[in-house]
């Protein structure tokens, strides 16, 4: 038999002592769930699974602790961990850690749930029965994504048969941890903090000139240059603090109203960049406007002359256009809202 059900909570003992063993006995605990310490059994399980994994340093690690804790906590029969490669705009999703190893027929996933939920960056909780590289269909999965820093590094997976499907007690039990094992994996690697803005958490600048290089050769990219208006007024009345917290706020906002695979970028102090893969200039300017309208709907209290901000948007396009054009051309078009009254958007007069 392929599975052997782990029964009990307290099963998996030996193997999380063992792990304790070589990450000392306490480290920092992401804040989403130190939040929920509590004199619930469940949830104190949960914390001290999210200390074990916070405390490791090496990604291997990581991978078997994040699923050894899940298969526990979800009293699943296996795990695996799917760890995701960005590479452009193609993602590459591969098998980093499985808990048996005959759970899987192949290296890397390809059924349409699961990976629509790496690219949906949303967590998933039913009976599979077309996914590929599952050696055993259909069977009962909950999944949820590890994100840092605005982006998916790998997907949490547990398993077990189809006639026990996981409830939203369980997908709760490990939306809680994915947080910790995003930032532990974060963590890990100091060549991501390079390409993500400090305040935001959005990809910077760096990021985005890359990033924009391998659109432009795929074919069609659209461009959209925003500005946060008056943002120079909040900074000398309101100090450093409040524009940090604007900021935030924005890039949340402007996340939140673009395309799924459009990704946003703080490029500049006041400034933010979207690129929208294989989008024309009419569909750049639709994004652009309803991230415009969305800005100016966002109430943040105690900042000034700036409690309702707007944005100076400037739109372009083009099919596998010079990158640096593209950026120019847009951010011309974002300086041409501004003077034009601010507020509002822009399409370059480029064909």
């Amino acid at each position: 038999m392929l599975f052997k059900r782990r029964s009990t909570l307290n099963d998996s003992t030996e193997t999380r002592a063992g792990l304790e063993s070589r990450t000392g006995p306490t480290a920092e605990v992401h804040p989403a769930v130190a939040a929920t310490t509590t004199t619930d059994p469940g949830l104190s399980l949960v914390v001290d699974a999210a200390r074990r994994i916070a405390s490791l340093r090496d990604t291997n690690d990581i991978y078997r602790a994040a699923v050894t804790e899940a298969v526990a906590l979800t009293s699943a029969e296996v795990g695996a961990f799917v760890v995701v490669d960005l590479r452009g705009a193609e993602v590459e999703a591969r098998f980093g850690f499985q808990s048996h190893p005959q759970l899987f027929t192949a290296t890397d996933l390809s059924g349409p749930c699961l990976t629509a939920a790496i690219a949906d960056r949303r967590s998933i909780c039913e009976v599979i029965g077309d996914e590929p590289s599952l050696a055993v269909n259909p069977t009962a999965v909950a999944a949820v994504p590890a994100i840092a820093r605005g982006e998916v590094l790998g997907l949490i997976m547990v398993i077990r048969g189809a006639d026990e499907p996981f409830g939203n007690t369980e997908l709760e039990t490990l939306e809680l941890l994915a947080p910790v094992v995003g930032s532990a994996l974060g963590n890990a690697n100091p060549a991501m903090h390079a390409d993500i803005d400090d305040v935001t958490h959005l990809a910077n600048r760096r990021r985005m000139d890359r990033d924009i290089i391998d659109l432009t050769r795929e074919g069609k990219v659209g461009v959209a240059s925003i500005k946060i208006d008056r943002f120079a007024t909040l900074m000398s009345e309101q100090g450093p603090g409040a524009g940090d917290e604007l900021l935030r706020q924005i890039a949340l906002t402007v996340s939140a109203n673009v395309r799924p695979d459009d990704v946003a970028y703080r490029t500049g102090d006041a400034e933010f960049v979207v690129l929208l893969p294989g989008a024309d200039k009419k569909e750049t300017a639709w994004v652009a406007e309803r991230v415009r309208q969305a800005i100016t709907a966002v109430a943040i209290a105690g900042l000034g002359t700036i409690e309702h901000p707007s944005a100076s948007i400037g739109v372009t396009a083009g099919d596998r256009d010079d990158p640096q054009e593209l950026t120019e051309r847009a951010r011309a078009a974002m300086l041409e809202a501004e003077e034009l009254g601010a507020n509002q958007v822009v399409l370059d007069e480029a064909v």
